[in-house]
């Protein structure tokens, strides 16, 4: 009983002296590691504010950002992790990193997807933050963009996170890539009524609003002929990066078509 005692009061001394040996380089790494999170966190932000002033595009100054930010903060760690002792691991871990890869590949392949596509979205730029998109099903206005996901906050109030890598395999439709936006709305009329006449009422009344564009110019045009009368479809652009709010925009142009045509009798 005596030996046991002494034999596990030497195994406490003996771990307690290392931990005391061991404790000076674990506060030293820890330091070192809060100091780069820091840092990183700062180079971050210097690297964004930086690249806003010099690029009017919002995306790609975020993303570098964020990249910056957590680059620095993985070297944080590395030199933690040497200075607390432990070089020698970490060493052994970057030598096997063949076979780490291979592993973390099939672990990890839809993070790494995301992560490259995420790459390629900010540096190609087939869209800018604000710019309005259709992905798949969803349609709305990026909002942001990071490392693994784009937000998306769609014209109902819903904020949608893609990953990365949907947006950049599947089809993408960009409407305000030069801020010009085309709509369109359909009327008919009677067939005995002059088309001629009610084409350029509808031209005239669409140049008086605030929004329309005149180039392009706006179009309308006989769609089809049917028992109920004939079809005519009204083609207008605007400026997306000018307009407030294109619903209410194309609502009003609908409205002052329809008044302008009831006053002359050509609508019933």
């Amino acid at each position: 009983m005596v030996n046991f005692k002494e034999s596990f009061l030497k195994v406490i001394e003996s771990h307690w002296e290392s931990l005391l040996l061991f404790l000076p380089k674990f506060i030293a790494g820890l330091i070192v590691l809060l100091i780069t999170i820091f840092i990183g966190i700062r180079i971050g932000k210097a690297v964004m504010r930086s690249l806003e002033k010099h690029m009017k595009d919002k995306l790609l100054p975020r993303f570098l950002g964020r990249l910056s930010k957590w680059g620095f903060i993985v070297l944080g760690i590395a030199l933690a992790a040497d200075t607390m002792g432990f070089g020698g691991l970490a060493g052994g871990i970057l030598a096997s990193a063949g076979v780490t890869a291979v592993v973390l590949g099939f672990a990890l392949r839809d993070i790494g997807e995301n992560f490259i596509a995420g790459v390629v979205l900010a540096f190609k730029r087939p869209f800018n933050v604000g710019d309005t998109i259709q992905t798949g099903s969803y349609i709305g206005k990026i909002e942001a963009i990071d490392l693994r996901s784009a937000h998306l906050r769609t014209f109902d109030g819903k904020d949608v996170f893609i990953p990365n890598s949907q947006i950049f395999k599947n089809p993408l439709i960009n409407f305000t890539k030069d801020g010009l936006i085309r709509y369109e709305f359909g009327l008919t009329i009677a067939l005995d009524k002059d088309e001629e006449k009610i084409t350029q009422l509808i031209l005239s009344e669409l140049r008086k609003i605030e929004g329309v564009l005149p180039e392009p110019p706006t179009l309308v045009a006989i769609d089809e002929l049917t028992p109920a009368g004939m079809r005519l479809k009204v083609y207008f652009w605007i400026n997306a990066f000018e307009t407030k709010d294109s619903l209410i925009l194309r609502s009003n142009v609908i409205r002052r078509t329809k008044k302008v045509l009831l006053g002359e009798g050509l609508l019933s």
